[in-house]
């Protein structure tokens, strides 16, 4: 195992991962070891500045997580699309990443999502997936600081709970969903560059 994860060897019932490691000399990667935490519900790395490599596919089978945080890393690599395959998760936050493809289509399965927040990984092209109109329990959207290009869906107007919403920071075009004005939960919206 590598050397900041090598604790997990016997640790099967872990609830909570909390990972901030700052100042560490030593690159490491993400073992592919999380996926047999069936126990996890929170799981976030955050501040490792040596963290390296591609988020494991893998953390895709523990069923039972409902909050993924990938915060300020060298990881690389693209959002795994079996992300979708998450029954539980609820909170979605990846920031300050070297992520590269698209924002895959399958978020849009995870049907007791409440936040995404996609975040300065300007690597991440493509478009925003119309399928994120599909997640109702969605309060927080913030998909910025990216380098999408295309249309707003008009799919986004579906989401009714939606209190905030920051598509800044892209290369969106087109017009912006005349409905967006019957999102009545909306606080925030920032739709700038």
């Amino acid at each position: 195992y590598n050397y900041q994860f090598r604790f997990l060897g016997k640790s099967f019932n872990l609830q909570t991962v909390d990972m901030i490691v700052e100042n560490s000399t030593v690159s490491e990667t993400i073992p592919t070891i999380f996926g047999y935490l069936t126990h996890l519900s929170s799981l976030s790395l955050i501040n490792n500045t040596n963290l390296v490599g591609t988020i494991p596919s893998e953390i895709s089978s523990i069923i039972s997580l409902t909050e993924l945080y990938f915060d300020q890393s060298r990881l690389n690599g693209s959002i795994p699309s079996q992300f979708g395959q998450l029954p539980s998760l609820q909170t979605l936050v990846i920031k300050n990443l070297l992520i590269e493809g698209t924002v895959p289509t399958q978020i849009g399965y995870l049907n007791l999502l409440q936040r995404i927040e996609i975040d300065n990984c300007n690597l991440l092209s493509g478009v925003i997936p119309s399928e994120i109109g599909e997640i109702l329990s969605l309060t927080k959207l913030t998909i910025r600081q990216l380098s999408l290009s295309g249309s707003i869906p008009c799919e986004i107007t579906f989401l009714s709970n939606l209190n905030t919403l920051d598509l800044s920071g892209n290369k969106l075009t087109g017009s912006i969903p005349d409905d967006i004005i019957n999102l009545n939960s909306l606080t925030y919206l920032d739709l700038s560059n």
